[in-house]
């Protein structure tokens, strides 16, 4: 049964979070919704993504599950290696027997992120009541103050780490800091490779301030290449978005990710042509719901709460964050169903963004004597399917839909 929704409600932002936002709101309002993205043509940046049980469950119940079976991937299990050895240290099965989706109620994911987000697109037009404004750089309303509690309209920030609507509603808040960790990233196709290299699996190769990342994409037909390093002689330009995605050459590959990497890795790092650079950029975890709701505006994904992709959520957080605002919305009539939004949000968030940054020093453990990464390694062989499969975090939420 459809419910209320505010009568004015702008989504700032067309990205994963925004368009979900509008999908899950489509689906429980016959209000009218308006988003505004600045770009003319949307072309998600980036490469893959990961999505957990958590994520995929929201996005079937919003009926895009025949659209992103079309172009998602289901890979077989989770393989964890040592990045100096090769050997496989832990391993958890995903579609394999159909384990995801018996334990959490829906599969496990892996898609191109321009994949997801013209699926979002589609559905969004289809709907017929959410105007799709291209081109249009949301501007702050004077009388629109973050703290007004009258007639103006809820705003969504769903704008990204650089959210310009976060930077009006707080601007007592800090810029986004840069984390000292980059992330080379690179799309294979398959069919280039030899059969040996092709994967139907996610696998991790966990070395020394470093690790690489590889599953494929795109029904399968793409490998997604992601290197993370906190070791690069590159510091991590401190400032502005632009920096965000960047092409570069092979110098750091070739100098300190090759030499130390096992023979079963070496032949697909050496096959990818070029890869793009992404200085990785973060906030702190979130400390309170007021800083996810002011008064009439909301933030929403990365604008709300950043995480290192050690975790594999930052997507997945944008898409239970919709879920619950679009419930909030169909439950309250003004500003509390933000503020609603925020109380049942920003825990769960704040958890995932601390999890996150201590996955990261698990995966990039260095010390002397290689004491700590024996320790890790250890702990995989031992209790590896345990350590690999958070039921905390795939549990979820209950599934909000029509």
């Amino acid at each position: 049964m459809r419910g209320f929704v505010a009568l004015d409600l702008i989504i700032a932002g067309a990205g994963i979070g925004g368009l979900s936002l509008a999908m899950a709101q489509s689906r429980l309002s016959a209000q009218p919704i308006r988003v505004l993205e600045k770009t003319a043509v949307l072309s998600e940046v980036g490469a893959g993504l990961q999505l957990g049980p958590n994520a995929v469950r929201h996005l079937i119940a919003w009926g895009l599950g025949p659209a992103l079976k079309q172009v998602a991937f289901e890979p077989r299990r989770l393989q964890v290696h040592s990045l100096l050895s090769g050997a496989v240290l832990a391993e958890l099965a995903l579609a394999d027997q159909g384990r995801a989706q018996q334990i959490y109620g829906a599969p496990y994911w892996c898609l191109r992120r321009a994949d997801l987000q013209q699926a979002l697109l589609q559905a969004v037009q289809a709907s017929g009541q959410i105007d799709l404004q291209l081109g249009q750089a949301w501007q702050a309303v004077p009388q629109a103050r973050p703290g007004d509690q009258g007639e103006a309209p809820l705003l969504i920030g769903a704008d990204g780490l650089w959210s310009p609507v976060r930077a009006w509603a707080w601007p007592e808040v800090a810029a986004p800091r840069a984390s000292g960790h980059v992330a080379w990233r690179a799309l294979l196709p398959q069919m280039t490779l030899p059969v040996a290299l092709r994967s139907d699996c996610v696998r991790v190769w966990m070395g020394p301030r470093c690790h690489v990342v590889a599953y494929p994409v795109a029904a399968g037909e793409q490998l997604n290449f992601v290197a993370i390093s906190n070791q690069t002689q590159e510091p991590a330009p401190i400032g502005a978005e632009d920096f965000w995605d960047q092409s570069t050459d092979l110098d750091w590959v070739r100098q300190s990710l090759l030499p130390q990497a096992p023979p079963s890795l070496r032949p697909l790092l050496e096959a990818v042509p070029a890869w793009r650079q992404w200085p990785l950029f973060e906030r702190p975890p979130l400390g309170s719901a007021a800083e996810m709701a002011r008064g009439r505006v909301a933030l929403l994904g990365d604008a709300a709460h950043p995480m290192r992709p050690y975790l594999a959520q930052g997507a997945a957080m944008a898409i239970e964050d919709a879920a619950e605002l679009a419930a909030c919305l169909s439950q309250q009539s003004d500003a509390s169903a933000l503020s609603s939004y925020a109380q049942r949000r920003w825990q769960r968030c704040a958890q995932v963004q601390r999890a996150s940054l201590r996955n990261g020093r698990i995966f990039h453990a260095s010390g002397p004597f290689g004491l700590v990464q024996k320790a890790r390694d250890a702990s995989l062989r031992l209790l590896g399917p345990s350590l690999l499969d958070p039921a905390w975090l795939y549990g979820g939420g209950p599934v909000l839909s029509a």
